[in-house]
Order: C-alpha cells, then sequence, then structure tokens
C-alpha cells in the first residue's frame, strides 16, 4: 500500500512540474521588459509588473512606488550605481491552482568608483495566463512564510532555490 501512496504522490507532483524549456521565452521576454523598467528606473513599470496581491496588500502602487524610489536612493547614498541585472535559467515552473510559478535566479552589477559589486538572488515569478506574462517579486525581501501572506498558494518546493548557494 506504501508503494502505491509513493506511486500515486510522484506522478501527481510530476504532473504538477512543467518542463521549464517551454517557458524559456515568455520569462525572458518578461524579463527583458523588466529589465528595462529597472536599468530606466521606471517605477510604474516596475508596480505594473509586481503581482498584483503585493501590490495591494502592500499599501497601493503610491507605497510601493515609494518603497522602490527608497531602494534606488539607497544605493546612491552608498555611492553605487547600477550596471545591469541578469538572470540565469529559471527554475522548474510549477503549476500552482490556475497559476505557474518559479525561482529566476538573478544577479544584480552595481559599480562604486572603480569597484565592481554583484548582488545575486532570485525573483519568484507567476503568470496567471499561462505564461503569456509574468509577475516578478524579488525574494530577497521575503521567506518562505512571509511570502505566503501575500501568496497563499506559494508553492513551498521553491524554497529549495532561495536556500541554494550557487545559482
Amino acid at each position: 500500500m506504501k508503494k502505491v501512496l509513493f506511486l500515486l504522490l510522484s506522478l501527481i507532483i510530476s504532473i504538477s512540474t512543467i518542463d521549464a524549456q517551454e517557458y524559456d521565452a515568455s520569462i525572458e521576454h518578461a524579463f527583458s521588459k523588466y529589465r528595462q523598467a529597472y536599468l530606466s528606473i521606471d517605477r510604474a513599470k516596475l508596480v505594473e509588473m509586481t503581482h498584483p496581491n503585493i501590490v495591494k496588500m502592500g499599501g497601493g502602487s503610491a507605497y510601493l512606488i515609494e518603497e522602490i524610489t527608497q531602494n534606488y536612493n539607497m544605493y546612491a547614498a552608498l555611492g553605487l550605481s547600477i550596471m545591469d541585472l541578469t538572470i540565469n535559467k529559471s527554475s522548474k515552473v510549477l503549476k500552482v491552482d490556475d497559476s505557474l510559478q518559479a525561482m529566476l535566479p538573478y544577479e544584480r552589477t552595481l559599480e562604486k568608483e572603480e569597484d565592481i559589486v554583484s548582488e545575486k538572488g532570485f525573483f519568484l515569478i507567476i503568470s496567471e495566463d499561462k505564461g503569456g506574462s509574468w509577475y516578478f517579486t524579488d525574494m530577497r525581501k521575503y521567506d518562505a512564510e512571509s511570502i505566503k501572506v501575500f501568496i497563499p498558494n506559494y508553492n513551498e518546493r521553491l524554497n529549495i532555490y532561495i536556500n541554494s548557494i550557487n545559482h
């Protein structure tokens, strides 16, 4: 009985995991828009590409724009200028209810005087239209429990990527 239950559970998990390659082009296209907004400091576009629950529960667009502005000001106060934002290959794309979820590793490159500084992290990316568009959430601000406040159906299987050292 345990073997049958384990086999059934494995089958369910494999069905809910979708090959990320199927979505690579749409993820890269969405990231290209996000990157452009990030580098050009287009706060309105960054808010538009943030999951609606985070915008709504986080105090609305005006509050999120203020938070984005504070982040840019923090870098400036430290003498850092943003040079680039790049991504690596995403995790497996997981189907969760009516959405798709994945972790997308990124590297932010900053310059201070002549020195180059890099920060690594992950975006939780979510599509609610079968991969047509994606929302980006920087997971440096959240842990596995706090993200569930905003994204109640967050798939905890993605935590392995947040906890990884090499990405």
